[in-house]
């Protein structure tokens, strides 16, 4: 299932934010995995640099398909919780429920594939 134009715009205008940042998310991130009995190790990394490539091709390409089962936050381990809380306290006063909604949809898909491509 595809995001919508309108969840494409805000996530790209969101990451522009964050991109000039993107070492403060991926060191959140970490001490957000660490809060949660994880070990960072490089997955951090891969996870940020997975959504990085992400967010550009969804904003080169106007449009990501994104397998309806990413969306379902039952199956979220600590990576996920994690970067969204390092995304959301990155993003400060302009998160909103609906920016929340759409970056967990990318961050789950991200760190699906930067988990899959480290156990390849």
């Amino acid at each position: 299932m595809p995001l919508t134009p309108t969840q494409i715009d805000r996530l790209t205008r969101s990451y522009q934010t964050l991109e000039p940042n993107l070492d403060i998310v991926t060191r959140r991130f970490e001490a957000n995995l660490r809060a949660r009995g994880q070990s960072p190790s490089p997955r951090a990394t891969a996870c940020v640099d997975e959504l990085r490539a992400l967010i550009r091709s969804a904003a080169r390409t106007d449009g990501l398909g994104i397998p309806s089962a990413v969306k379902n936050r039952a199956g979220w381990g600590a990576e996920e919780y994690a970067l969204l809380e390092a995304i959301r306290e990155q993003c400060g006063y302009t998160w909103t429920e609906r920016l929340e909604a759409d970056w967990a949809v990318l961050v789950s898909f991200a760190v699906e594939r930067a988990l899959a491509s480290a156990a390849a």
